[in-house]
C-alpha cells in the first residue's frame, strides 16, 4: 500500500524527522534503512511515504499516524513521548561553517552596497555643483 503523497504530509514527515529522528538526512536515512535521496524525495513530496516507512516510524519513534496523514493530534503517540534529538557536534560545526559563510557574503554585499552609495553621493554632489555654476 502506498500512501498518497502531498506537501502537507511531506512537510510533517520532514518536521518529525528533524525533531525526533535526526536533523541530518544522512543519519535519519540510516535509522530508517533507506537512502538519503529517498528521504529528500519524500520530504519534497516527489515520492510518497509508503506504509513500510510509516510502520517503522510508528514502531521505532512512536509516530502518530493520524498526525502525519491528517494533521490531527500531536506528532507522537501519547504513550511513547520522545524528546527531540539533540544536535550532534558535527551538525553544530556544519551550521557554524554555514553561518560564517553567510556572514562573509553579507559583509561583501554590504561593502559593494556602500561603494554604490558613496558613488551616488559623489554624483549628486557633482550634479549640484554643476547646476549652481
Amino acid at each position: 500500500m502506498v500512501i498518497k503523497h502531498n506537501l502537507g504530509i511531506a512537510g510533517r514527515f520532514q518536521t518529525f524527522r528533524k525533531k525526533y529522528i535526526s536533523r541530518s538526512g544522512v543519519e535519519a536515512a540510516k535509522e530508517l534503512n533507506i537512502s538519503q535521496a529517498g528521504i529528500s524525495r519524500m520530504e519534497n513530496g516527489i515520492d510518497p511515504i509508503n506504509s513500510e516507512i510509516i510502520k517503522k516510524l510508528i514502531d521505532k519513534f512512536q509516530l502518530n499516524k493520524q498526525w502525519l496523514l491528517d494533521n490531527i493530534g500531536s506528532p507522537i503517540n501519547k504513550a511513547g513521548k520522545l524528546k527531540p534529538t539533540p544536535l550532534l557536534l558535527s551538525e553544530i560545526m556544519d551550521r557554524e561553517q554555514a553561518l560564517i559563510t553567510e556572514v562573509a557574503i553579507l559583509k561583501k554585499n554590504f561593502s559593494k552596497l556602500w561603494d554604490v552609495v558613496e558613488h551616488q553621493g559623489k554624483e549628486i554632489d557633482r550634479l549640484n555643483e554643476k547646476n549652481h555654476n
